[in-house]
């Protein structure tokens, strides 16, 4: 190893047919995501106590007043619209590669179809970039592949970002698991 390391030198000289290198740029929003994660996740569900699904929905209704509906919370939902749905109001095969579960599932597809509150399409936002989450870190999506990722990347990131922004002072999780929130939005103990 050099002095000056660099991961995508390192895996274009491992892997010479995949051609990171030239992909550098595009791969800048998922790289970026795992701080961003990395911040939400210690910041607002450091424990898991319960299953994810409750967690983010508890979170999602505790934090979605202080968030509030936003041009960025407008705009990742649209995203989300466009990407998972048809013309036809069917979800493609993109939508199924999130694995959710059946419980998510049914939930996300009726946000997606307009059939939920803002604070509920809110909740399914999460849900979904949880499910990034997990098929980013566990194995789902190749190296070679993660520039095709940029567009849904940048726009979680930056979803994150407003989330963060508006959060950071108002809301954190007690020993517990429990979520308390400032601005009379929740218990302050």
């Amino acid at each position: 190893m050099t002095k000056k390391f660099d991961v995508i030198v390192w895996w274009d000289e491992q892997f010479p047919g995949t051609k990171i290198l030239k992909k550098k740029a595009k791969l800048k929003p998922v790289l970026h995501f795992s701080l961003m994660w990395n911040y939400f996740e210690h910041s607002f569900a450091p424990n898991y106590r319960r299953p994810i699904g409750t967690c983010l929905r508890n979170f999602g209704e505790k934090s979605f007043p202080m968030i509030g509906n936003n041009e960025v919370y407008q705009n990742t939902l649209i995203f989300f619209r466009k990407r998972y749905l048809t013309k036809r109001n069917s979800f493609n095969a993109a939508f199924e590669n999130l694995q959710l579960s059946n419980d998510n599932k049914l939930f996300v597809e009726k946000c997606l179809l307009g059939e939920k509150s803002d604070d509920e399409n809110f909740v399914a936002i999460l849900l979904i970039i949880y499910r990034f989450r997990n098929n980013l870190f566990h194995g789902e999506k190749f190296p070679n592949t993660l520039n095709t990722y940029e567009k849904p990347f940048k726009t979680i990131n930056e979803f994150l970002a407003t989330c963060i922004e508006k959060l950071k002072d108002n809301i954190w999780i007690d020993s517990r698991g429990e979520i308390i929130c400032r601005n009379g939005m929740g218990n302050r103990r």
